[in-house]
């Protein structure tokens, strides 16, 4: 009947064009290596998809942040190190010129060389990584010492970074609470010792050796903070790195391609293809008449 070659040759049509979409597919799913590459793929798996990229993007950021302020807290750490030497080397030289058996001039010399441990507890003082200097707390783009021991930085405050899974660490510190300032801590014990090494006062030399010790005490505590943010950023980095291996498989399973299935698919699909269109070819051939009387 007419009709129903009409309607044979509109179902032929509609399955050629459906064979071809999933040819397509098939093709833009192998040449990507994924299964899903679009909502319509499957929608579910989709957004599950879109979800656990943006876990893995968090957790890949956090291990980067963490690998930063490692490279930063180490740096910060040698550099109370660094402060640490030479405020033993200022308790040296303070035991020493407190012996009532030196004259002027060889306490002048000792003061010379205070003068070069504080020098050095300042530019330990100074640090700046990363542009940004780390011992002036919420103002950490302006050093926050003077040549003479004075301090500008914050004094109230620290910036610290908190990690997608609620950790935190510190990125700068105040250094007024660790170093003091030219007239209190150890920053003010360098400079009272020295002047009491230029004007020969053993007594005063002396007295310097307790606002030494508790300088020593201050900047201990200081680098026990940094150990525990070291150890605060490594956890982040060991459990983030795991959390995207794990995530990485959960995707793989969920969106990748079974590449072996779908070439098998693909091979049936050009079949189908190429028997619909031998089907079609032998269509053609009948009277027009039938099909269109």
């Amino acid at each position: 009947m007419a009709v129903a070659d009409i309607t044979l040759f509109d179902n032929l049509a509609f399955s050629l064009d459906s064979v071809v979409n999933q040819i397509q597919q098939t093709e833009i799913q192998l040449g990507t290596g994924k299964r899903v590459n679009q909502p319509s793929d499957d929608p579910v798996a989709y957004g599950t998809a879109v979800v656990l990229n943006a876990q893995e993007s968090a957790a890949k950021n956090d291990v980067s942040l963490a690998q930063q302020i490692q490279g930063k807290l180490t740096t910060a750490d040698g550099s109370l190190a660094s402060a640490t030497n030479a405020i033993n080397s200022a308790i040296a030289l303070a035991t020493e010129g407190a012996d009532g058996s030196l004259n002027t001039n060889q306490m002048q010399g000792l003061a010379q060389e205070v003068g070069g441990a504080l020098s050095t507890v300042l530019q330990a003082a100074n640090l700046q990584y990363g542009g940004a200097y780390v011992f002036a707390g919420n103002k950490s783009l302006t050093a926050p010492y003077s040549p003479s021991g004075a301090y500008s930085g914050d004094p109230s405050g620290s910036n610290t970074f908190t990690f997608s899974n609620g950790a935190s660490v510190h990125l700068s510190f105040t250094g007024n609470s660790i170093f003091g300032d030219n007239a209190s801590g150890v920053i003010g014990t360098l400079v009272s010792l020295q002047n009491a090494l230029n004007s020969g006062d053993k007594t005063a030399t002396a007295a310097a050796l307790s606002g030494l010790q508790t300088g020593l005490q201050q900047i201990g505590g200081a680098r026990a903070v940094i150990g525990t943010d070291l150890q605060t950023a490594a956890s982040v980095i060991t459990h983030q790195n795991s959390n995207v291996t794990t995530l990485e498989g959960t995707l793989n399973n969920l969106v990748n391609l079974d590449v072996a299935q779908a070439t098998a698919q693909q091979a049936e699909q050009n079949l189908q293809q190429q028997a619909l269109i031998s089907f079609a070819s032998g269509l053609a051939k009948l009277p027009l008449v039938n099909i269109l009387a």
